[in-house]
């Protein structure tokens, strides 16, 4: 699927790689908050770029130029079909095409864009840097937003088109929750929160440590002006794993003793706790004691409404709850199970592990380690605050695109250069990256 090149031109924070553009494309649109009027409908960058690519993506996939369709792919293809199926039900077909498109296009259009340009470890280190550049770009507008209460960034980016609603969501510490470019300060923190590891491990590879260090510290930062617990949870997660590995470097079974303990743990909290492991997950997960409550109350009749409805779920019907309570779903899992039913959660949860399973049974050197380890901590990072957070239009859409950004793994062969271990050589007088050899696929 690559193509082979000899000398990529070097500029800040990207790899040239001509056959990567789609995916710059991808990566920019999501940090643009205009909104286009095409017809009756009215879509955003990322929708149109997703929507454009879809088919010749799909093309590729099936014609076998982005390696053989693997378990995870079928997973994601029937939540797209259940989804749509159980909107249909909910709906009525007449309402359910704009919908059910929009969830296609947002699923399957994100997760075969990965799957499709990215196919070797140098495709994935591309879009990492290029990911880190442009969350690192909101960087300066969260900070202004949240000091000086002013929507900065949807004020630049009005002056030209039509941008999405400015979203105050309250003070905390003195400070605007800032939104950035997204629709809500919760996808400011869940989207950056996705480039820490990314940052330490990926972009940052063979780098000194305080630039590593610095690069992920600077994304962390840019998550923190959201003000919310969640992304900071993403981040302390990668971060807990990434610092596991390095300090149980000399023992090899290492991971067998952290999920092995794990276990342990969940298993003691279910049998002589008197709430399950995900119900203090959920009310221990926040700023404070009253939203950790009201996100058990949101689990609660939550559950009870997919229980209603297990096999279509709800739809977009509003659900049972006291009239006190506002409509919204602090959960992407449950969020799915009410609206499409427990089958389209258990074909997402498929897509999850499969992809898991396929890059954990492929041997790797040094380099395909580290980008596992950075590919295995985002999703793991995602799958955990999904129980707190829904994830909406550009978080669902990244969510999506990391997941099929990595499967490239299962297929890698074990790479000899050493010049992928190396720090780049405009890493070694700044922030840049140099020409990488890709991998045989």
């Amino acid at each position: 699927m690559h193509s082979r090149i000899n000398s990529p031109r070097q500029t800040l924070f990207v790899v040239e790689r001509s056959h990567l553009w789609p995916i710059r494309i991808f990566l920019v649109s999501l940090v643009i908050p205009w909104l286009v009027n095409i017809g009756p409908v009215t879509l955003s960058l990322y929708r149109i770029v997703l929507l454009g690519a879809l088919l010749p993506c799909l093309y590729n996939w099936l014609s076998g130029k982005c390696g053989r369709i693997r378990l995870s792919d079928a997973a994601v293809f029937m939540f797209c079909l259940w989804g749509s199926l159980s909107t249909i039900v909910t709906r009525g077909a007449g309402a359910a095409v704009e919908p059910a498109g929009i969830l296609v296009i947002e699923t399957a259009g994100a997760y075969l864009l990965a799957r499709c340009y990215i196919r070797s470890a140098a495709d994935y280190r591309s879009m990492a840097i290029l990911f880190v550049g442009v969350t690192l770009s909101i960087l300066p507008l969260a900070a202004i937003e949240s000091i000086s209460g002013q929507s900065v960034a949807l004020d630049i980016y009005g002056i030209v088109l039509p941008t999405i609603p400015e979203a105050f969501e309250g003070m905390r510490m003195g400070l605007r929750r800032a939104q950035g470019v997204y629709e809500h300060p919760i996808l400011l923190g869940v989207n950056a929160a996705c480039a820490f590891a990314l940052a330490y491990l990926v972009a940052g590879n063979g780098s000194p440590f305080w630039r590593r260090t610095f690069l992920a510290g600077a994304v962390a930062l840019t998550a923190a002006f959201s003000l919310s617990s969640a992304p900071l949870g993403v981040i302390a997660l990668q971060f807990a794993l990434i610092a596991w590995n390095g300090t149980m470097r000399a023992v090899p079974q290492r991971w067998l003793v952290l999920w092995s303990t794990a276990l342990v743990l969940f298993l003691l909290i279910e049998g002589f706790s008197n709430r399950s492991a995900i119900e203090l997950y959920i009310s221990y997960l926040s700023f404070n004691p009253y939203n950790g409550w009201y996100r058990m109350l949101i689990w609660q009749y939550g559950t009870a409404a997919v229980m209603s409805a297990p096999w279509f779920g709800i739809g977009f019907a509003d659900w049972p709850r006291p009239d006190w309570m506002t409509p919204s779903v602090d959960n992407f899992w449950l969020a799915m199970a009410m609206r499409h039913g427990l089958p389209a959660v258990l074909f997402l949860l498929a897509a999850l592990l499969a992809a898991t399973i396929a890059v954990l049974r492929r041997r790797a050197d040094a380099v395909i380690y580290r980008y596992r380890l950075a590919y295995l901590a985002v999703l793991g990072g995602l799958f955990m605050v999904g129980c707190t957070v829904h994830f909406w239009n550009s978080s669902h859409v990244l969510f999506m695109f990391m997941l099929g950004s990595g499967l490239w793994i299962s297929e890698a062969e074990q790479s000899s250069a050493t010049e992928m271990d190396r720090p780049p050589r405009a890493l070694r007088g700044g922030i840049g990256v140099s020409g990488l050899r890709p991998l045989a696929m």
